[in-house]
């Protein structure tokens, strides 16, 4: 194994010195809890030559990434922009890469080496507020109206959630103290209004700090219809559209010439009538190909108090194991009560590419394969959940297949039988707990799967007598797995053929939010035999641990993430040596005012293995990255007021135990960023 690796990275090194692709991406060191992630990639050499650009990233302490695709339509010559809105809500650090496709199927990734276990680290910090109470309206806006009196009162204080006697807040409405029938939580104060009278409600909060200040937040106003029997139609969208248009010529070379046209068209649509509401999505894009798998998307979805439905396209989550970041074209229902909840998804994951044949022949005679094509991927999903916010107990299930019709059979084999297609089957069964107590400052959860693969279904199940005779051994069943094939399809290519630590995987993990302080650790482990497609990046045979604090000091203007992963390998044993990866990072966040910051960043990686195979190949690997950053907005500059910034990044990679490529870059970027308010126009120097 470490031969194959250090081959491989022997041709990555190879490739990165002799590619006309150079990426560049200014790391973000730090973010505030609320605000979404905005990264940004440069090409500053060989755009032409990039097939496809992704952005991989998760919450710190997670296994699996979630996807994001530049279609490379609305973004600026050399320029891919980021915007993950998913991140505002992560309480933990959030980790992120890149990976860029050439044409002629070579992969560059940032950060150029170990990018999946060594990623960018991004704090997560408290925002700044200039309300003195630190109180903030959520729900409802402004503009409320609802003709059915009831509506949910939800206020933040997550500002001064460290320094906030949770026992004092106090919450008036219409005069009265309503505080018992309020859920307090570390960060939040949720209040349900039911059968409200038609007019002018006003409430607010008030509390006492640690320090024995008292704060109050302004009266908020609600106006209700006073018609009992009216009901109003809110209905809301919007619609974007997007074009890219290139032309590159090359006088001396014209077979070069390039144009490249793009576009694409979002349409969303919602409304609400009462107690029913029902978005809409539509997403059609020139990227669109029916010999590739989908880009556009569409879904409609009907809300109610205790059932959703969604037919369409839909990203569920299912847990880490079961269903994780995987798009599902098909049909979505949840039904939800307090106490209990049953999701259910059904649909196909990939759709069906018919093969191409070519004009060549192979040894034997028959037409090879230009497109070898690629199977209806079929999933489907139940989960149910019993329990509320204290503690909350999963159990599901998730069946994926490959539709062995759906593609041309001429195509699928007219490879050799180690390139042919082959059609797969996979079933993963998962239960989990999560435990919140003290308003959620301490958070513990479990979760644990079994799964069951099998690599190649084309010729169906084997019987119990046919599988004896296939491994020359008797096995002890209580039925005949050819019975069951609709459910799994057992043969000698399942994975493993007898269950055991090798096909299971767990995590573990627990979360503290005290003093200012948010630990995060999580412990998992994922065996060599565990396959999951519904789910990203997982990566087998290994254990990994991880460790997260974010502290937040001085009126949160000063922050601090320290961070820990150790991940390693061959968790049973079974090969001669055990691969281990360290890495730890720290980051420092000063921003003393709005207009100004400061940061500090170090992270440092190291792989290496306990022994030498037969090749006698070791293995040590580091990495090592310095950053420092400041910046300073001009706000006085009234029709575009400008941030300017300056980076410095200092980074090294070495092979230590071959000494196979050593490198050492340093980086420094001053920049002026410009929001011109009056005109739809910013400027990035």
């Amino acid at each position: 194994m470490k031969k194959i690796l250090i081959l491989l990275t022997l041709i990555f090194c190879s490739v990165l010195l002799f590619s006309e692709i150079q990426l560049y991406n200014e790391p973000v060191v730090a973010m505030t809890y609320g605000d979404p992630l905005i990264v940004e990639l440069e090409v500053r050499n060989g755009l032409e030559e990039i097939k496809e650009i992704k952005l991989y990233y998760r919450e710190q302490g997670q296994l699996t990434y979630q996807e994001m695709e530049q279609d490379m339509e609305s973004v600026s010559q050399t320029a891919f922009t980021f915007r993950v809105d998913e991140a505002a809500t992560y309480q933990s650090a959030v980790e992120y890469f890149f990976q860029v496709t050439s044409k002629t199927g070579q992969i560059f990734t940032l950060p150029e080496q170990q990018a999946q276990t060594i990623p960018y680290v991004v704090g997560v910090s408290r925002p700044i507020t200039s309300d003195e109470s630190g109180f903030v309206l959520l729900s409802p806006d402004e503009d409320f109206s609802e003709g059915t009196k009831n509506y949910v009162i939800a206020i933040s204080y997550f500002a001064v959630q460290d320094r906030i006697d949770l026992n004092s807040i106090q919450l008036i409405y219409d005069g009265e103290d309503v505080t018992a029938n309020a859920e307090i939580y570390s960060n939040m104060l949720i209040y349900k209004v039911v059968n409200s009278k038609g007019g002018m409600h006003m409430y607010k909060v008030s509390a006492s700090m640690k320090n024995g200040k008292e704060i109050e937040s302004e009266t908020w106003k609600t106006k209700v219809s006073t018609s009992s029997f009216k009901q109003t139609l809110n209905l809301s969208g919007k619609s974007v559209v997007n074009t890219y248009l290139s032309s590159q010529a090359y006088p001396n070379d014209s077979d070069k010439d390039d144009d490249d046209k793009r576009a694409n068209w979002l349409l969303q649509f919602g409304g609400k009538y009462g107690w029913a509401g029902f978005k809409s999505k539509l997403y059609l894009s020139s990227l669109e190909d029916h010999n590739k798998q989908a880009v556009n998307r569409y879904n409609l979805s009907l809300t109610s108090p205790y059932f959703d439905l969604t037919a369409g396209d839909y990203t569920p989550n299912y847990g880490t194991f079961l269903m994780s970041g995987k798009n599902v074209n098909g049909i979505h229902a949840r039904l939800h009560t307090p106490m209990f909840s049953l999701k259910i998804t059904s649909g196909k994951i990939k759709r069906a590419v018919d093969g191409k044949l070519g004009s060549e022949l192979n040894t034997n005679g028959e037409l090879i394969a230009k497109r070898s094509g690629t199977y209806q991927q079929n999933s489907l999903s139940v989960r149910s959940e019993l329990g509320n916010s204290t503690f909350l107990w999963g159990l599901g299930f998730t069946k994926n297949k490959d539709d062995i019709d759906s593609i041309d059979e001429d195509v699928r084999f007219v490879y050799s039988e180690a390139d042919t297609l082959k059609p797969q089957d996979n079933i993963i069964i998962g239960t989990d707990f999560a435990l919140s107590l003290f308003r959620r400052r301490l958070m513990w959860g479990a979760e644990v799967a079994m799964s069951y693969f099998n690599s190649n279904i084309t010729d169906g199940a084997l019987s119990l007598e046919e599988i004896e005779d296939e491994f020359d051994t008797t096995i002890d069943l209580p039925f005949d797995p050819a019975d069951f094939e609709d459910i799994f399809v057992a043969n000698q290519f399942m994975q493993p053929f007898k269950p055991g630590p090798g096909n299971m995987a767990y995590k573990t993990y627990l979360r503290l939010f005290f003093y200012q302080n948010f630990l995060s650790v999580s412990y998992s482990a994922v065996g060599g035999s565990f396959n999951s497609l519904s789910s990203n990046f997982l990566q087998k045979d290994t254990s990994t641990l991880s460790v997260n604090d974010n502290i937040s000091l001085f009126g949160n203007k000063l922050f601090l993430n320290l961070g820990l992963n150790m991940i390693a390998d061959n968790l049973n044993d079974e090969k001669k040596s055990t691969t281990k990866s360290m890495n730890y990072n720290t980051t420092v966040y000063y921003r003393p005012t709005t207009i100004s910051y400061i940061r500090l960043g170090y992270n440092n990686g190291v792989t290496e293995s306990d022994g030498d195979d037969a090749s006698g190949i070791a293995l040590n690997i580091t990495n090592s990255c310095l950053k420092f950053g400041a910046g300073y907005s001009v706000e006085q500059i009234k029709v575009a007021p400008t941030e300017f910034s300056i980076s410095y990044n200092k980074s090294a990679n070495e092979d230590v135990a071959n000494n196979s490529f050593e490198s050492a870059r340093d980086n420094i970027v001053f920049s002026a960023n410009s929001d011109f308010e009056d005109l739809p126009l910013e400027t990035v120097v």
